[in-house]
């Protein structure tokens, strides 16, 4: 496995796991349309190894095209989560809104710099 390779396979790794939690958390799934691109993706990279291995490749030529293959696409499929984590953002408790979603609530007594926040927070939600 070349370096870039493992680079980016940590970091998919890493994007898993960062997933994981997002999910857990209440975030979005992934949809069925997403799945079925990462099947046909998957079923893709198969005919590309059955085709080497028609063609008459070599073993170390087709495991790296494997490793080549399977890295691309997990970590394509992990840049694609983390877009959707970005522009969803989950709150911590499930079924709480999160920090960026309320507004200050009578009662309660806030910073100036958490007042500031929720203006800016609503500002660019206005703004978008």
């Amino acid at each position: 496995m070349s370096g870039m390779s493992g680079i980016f396979l940590l970091w998919a790794i890493w994007g898993a796991i960062a997933d994981w939690r997002y999910i857990s958390r209440g975030g979005l799934s992934p949809t069925r349309k997403d799945k079925l691109f990462v099947l046909a993706a998957i079923g893709l990279s198969f005919a590309v190894m059955v085709l080497l291995g028609i063609m008459g490749g070599s073993t170390a030529g087709e495991i790296d095209t494997i490793v080549l293959l399977g890295t691309l696409i997990f970590g394509l499929w992990e840049f694609g989560r983390w877009r959707v984590r970005r522009k969803n953002p989950a709150s911590e408790t499930p079924g709480v809104p999160g920090f960026q979603d309320t507004k200050p609530q009578k009662g309660i007594i806030y910073t100036e710099s958490e007042l500031e926040a929720m203006k800016s927070r609503r500002s660019r939600g206005q703004r978008d």
